[in-house]
This record gives structure tokens, C-alpha cells and sequence, in this order.
């Protein structure tokens, strides 16, 4: 088992640097629109394929919106790609024609769950839904409003919790002895993050195992500069009574001539305006 050490306040001289190694690229996210109705099909004809890509856009700009640390754009999900989909469906009407929900679904390495919905879109006793117009930009409309509700607080909570806080937005980081301080491959325009996020760092080297938690704090020129908060290590190194900024076990727990394994997570989010959530689980592993 692992002890956690209590958050601490920072103390001057003592923080964890995050560094811009050669310009790490963000992770990057695929949204995707999916028409999952015959009738809505059959009605937008031609035009389907232009709103669905209009639509998949649409979701791209309001991710982008709200989470910015991912490159968001429209495309097409595969097993190894992370992203968003909305999905229209159908639900029976009983008297009247089916109804026409919104659902949206967070896809993960293959793993795919609901994350909200339904919405409903068009109730199926509407006497002519949008859908059935010959011009679609009425119905895109509709949808993409659809989508703004998708983005309210609790499901902002739901998207990151399930889903981003498990993608891992870098591999490498360096741990500098001399100037007792970590280096990161990221930075802050990439970021898009205040001071109130949380990033995660997830280790296992021949020293030991455990995460490393702190915040983005300012960039100096390539580098971040991150304020450390707290972090999960062995036993050993919690009953020290070092400073709990820079260990000094982390030499042995991070050698020099060894490249340690590091995943790095964005498990607590803030950008202005958004409010800002925070994961504790997901749909993939424990970051």
C-alpha cells in the first residue's frame, strides 16, 4: 500500500519544474456525429453526410471550448484514437412515429460508454420535424443546441472523470538532481490551463512506484513551472521527514542513467471561463 502525503503549501525555493521538451504535440481527440434512425436518413438523403461532418465540427469547436488541452477535430474513431461521439436514436412513440433522442458516448482504446443523455430532439408526434425540411441547416441547428446542453457543469464533471483524465498527455519526464526539479514535455499555450488545474504523474522506476501531483504555475521561457502539491510513494519515503518538494530519496528512485516509466495525466481541469472539474475514476485504468 501506498501513504498519501496531506497537501502542503508551497514554500518558496522549493517547486517542481514542468519543462517544454522539443514542443510535445497535445493529445489529440476525434468527435464524431452518428445517425443511428432510417427516417432521419431517408429524409436528409443527399445531405446527411454534409450534417453529420458539420455536426461532428460543431462538437469539435465546443471540446475545444471547455478542454482545451486536447486538439480537438472531426474525423473517424478507431481502437487506438480517444474522443466524443453524439449519436442520434430512436425510442418508440407508441401512437406517433419513434422519437428522436440525443445521446453523447465517450470512446476510449475500444472502450465506449454513455457519458449523458438522452436529449430529446424531435418528440415523434411533432407534426414536421426539421429533419424532414429539404434544407438541413434548420436540423443542425437543433442538434448543435442539443450539444450546448451536453456541456453543462455536470457533464463537463462526467467527460473529464470518465474519459480525458485517463488519456495520457505525455510520456517523458526528467528528473533534474542537480537543480531539484522535474522536466516535462509540455507547455502552457498547449495547456490552455490556470493555476487551479491539476496535473498527475503517474511513475514506476527501479526505485519504487507511485503519482506525483502539482499545478501549472507560469511559463519560463520553453518550461512550465509547476507548484507541487502532492504526491503517493512508498512507505519509506512518506515516514521521511525531508521536505516533501524535492525527496531526497529521489535520486535512488530516479537514477540518472535511467529512463524511468512516466505517464502524465490532466486529472483536474481549469481553463477561463470553465468553472473547472476533477477526476477520480474513468473508463480505462487508474492514471
Amino acid at each position: 500500500m501506498f501513504a498519501r502525503i496531506p497537501r502542503v503549501n508551497a514554500i518558496p525555493g522549493l517547486l517542481l519544474l514542468v519543462a517544454s521538451v522539443c514542443g510535445a504535440a497535445p493529445p489529440v481527440g476525434v468527435t464524431q456525429f452518428k445517425i443511428d434512425s432510417t427516417a432521419v436518413l431517408a429524409a436528409l438523403d443527399t445531405n446527411a453526410t454534409e450534417a453529420s461532418v458539420a455536426i461532428a465540427e460543431t462538437l469539435a469547436t465546443k471540446a475545444e471550448e471547455h478542454f482545451g488541452f486536447v486538439d480537438w477535430s472531426a474525423g473517424t474513431l478507431t481502437d487506438d484514437s480517444f474522443g466524443l461521439t453524439v449519436r442520434l436514436i430512436e425510442e418508440p412513440g407508441g401512437s406517433c412515429q419513434p422519437s428522436k433522442l440525443i445521446v453523447l458516448q465517450g470512446s476510449l482504446q475500444s472502450v465506449t460508454a454513455k457519458l449523458a443523455g438522452p436529449l430529446e430532439l424531435y418528440h415523434g408526434c411533432d407534426p414536421e420535424p426539421a429533419y424532414t425540411l429539404d434544407d438541413p441547416a434548420q436540423f443542425k441547428a437543433d442538434v448543435g443546441a442539443k450539444i450546448d446542453e451536453l456541456f453543462s457543469d455536470s457533464v463537463r464533471d462526467v467527460i473529464l472523470q470518465r474519459l480525458l483524465a485517463k488519456v495520457v498527455i505525455a510520456r517523458e519526464v526528467t528528473f533534474d538532481h542537480s537543480e531539484r526539479r522535474v522536466l516535462l514535455p509540455m507547455s502552457l499555450s498547449d495547456l490552455k490551463a490556470t493555476q487551479d488545474s491539476m496535473l498527475t504523474i503517474s511513475f514506476e522506476s527501479s526505485g519504487g512506484t507511485g503519482k506525483l501531483y502539482f499545478q501549472p504555475w507560469e511559463q519560463l521561457g520553453s518550461s512550465i513551472h509547476c507548484r507541487f502539491v502532492e504526491y503517493v510513494v512508498p512507505p519509506d519515503i512518506a515516514e521521511s521527514e525531508e521536505p516533501f518538494f524535492w525527496h531526497p530519496t529521489f535520486p535512488s528512485m530516479f537514477p540518472s542513467d535511467e529512463m524511468p516509466s512516466m505517464n502524465v495525466f490532466m486529472t483536474g481541469y481549469k481553463s477561463e471561463p470553465f468553472a473547472g472539474v476533477f477526476a477520480p475514476g474513468g473508463l480505462a485504468n487508474e492514471p
